[in-house]
């Protein structure tokens, strides 16, 4: 190049040439005379030669788009969708439509309830529609086990009201314990 004496390799019958370091374009009489050696040449590390990609080798298992690994994952996104759905309007329609999402065990069933107790909890304005639709599906839903340690949807939105007065409990003892604390440290 005339104006940073790179030299430039020529494309045959190529009239003019841009150069790669500076953009500066180049007549191919000038290009020709320059001597110096490019830091660009082959051989340099900063030379201009094709990437090709290495070849990718078969994967046992290959990812396939819009596939879910996980049948219990499938089941929760399908309820997901459907709980998103839920107002006082389409309630008999979306009851229907979590009954017929197979409730084949009990992860399924606690995963519902689960989803359910937390949107009543952070929804304040449908907590009367997800009380009724809890009511409906206590009665419909099937349990799981023998008689003696059957695992019901009741039994199982029980247990997890139950975890949550005490985990609510424990934090407001611990706040308490916190406070007393802070209150010695501050009259000592």
């Amino acid at each position: 190049c005339s104006n940073c004496r790179t030299q430039l390799n020529l494309p045959p019958g190529a009239k003019s040439i841009r150069c790669p370091l500076c953009q500066a374009l180049t007549p191919v009489a000038a290009a020709a005379e320059s001597t110096q050696p490019s830091p660009f040449s082959a051989g340099s590390p900063f030379s201009f030669s094709a990437w090709y990609p290495m070849l990718l080798h078969k994967a046992e298992r290959k990812y396939e788009v819009g596939k879910v690994s996980d049948a219990e994952q499938a089941k929760q996104r399908c309820i997901r969708s459907i709980l998103n759905k839920l107002t006082p309007h389409n309630f008999v329609k979306l009851l229907y439509q979590v009954k017929q999402v197979k409730m084949d065990n009990a992860d399924t069933l606690s995963g519902l309830v689960g989803q359910i107790h937390d949107r009543a909890v952070t929804e304040p304005a449908f907590v009367e529609v997800y009380a009724n639709f809890c009511s409906r599906l206590a009665l419909e839903l099937p349990g799981f086990g023998n008689e003696n340690d059957k695992i019901t949807f009741k039994r199982i939105l029980l247990n997890k009201c139950q975890e949550e007065f005490e985990r609510g409990e424990r934090e407001a003892n611990r706040s308490d314990e916190e406070e007393k604390n802070v209150n010695r440290k501050n009259h000592a």
